[in-house]
């Protein structure tokens, strides 16, 4: 049931955000998002991702998949990072 929402979500985003893109989108379950992204990049040329910049010590305990990706993927990844929420609200002023 979960999986059928987040796999409507994710359609109709795609569907309102990339007007003239063909684009699939898979939503499957995993015990390792690493593991996941990993088999799944070698059927595809470039792998982008969206993070959350961490630092401290919650970078410590939740690690960053982003930077796993990277490290761990033979295939080119491009990596947007979200504005920190000062700086999001500096740039709509």
């Amino acid at each position: 049931e979960e999986r059928g929402a987040s796999e409507s979500r994710l359609r109709e985003w795609a569907d309102s955000n990339l007007y003239d893109v063909e684009t699939k989108c898979m939503v499957e379950a995993a015990e390792s998002r690493l593991e996941s992204i990993l088999q799944e990049a070698h059927q595809h040329d470039l792998i982008i991702m969206s993070a959350a910049r961490r630092t401290g010590i919650q970078r410590k305990f939740f690690g960053s998949l982003a930077n796993s990706v990277v490290h761990n993927c033979r295939n080119p990844v491009f990596v947007v990072y979200f504005p920190k929420d000062s700086q999001a609200t500096e740039q709509e002023s």
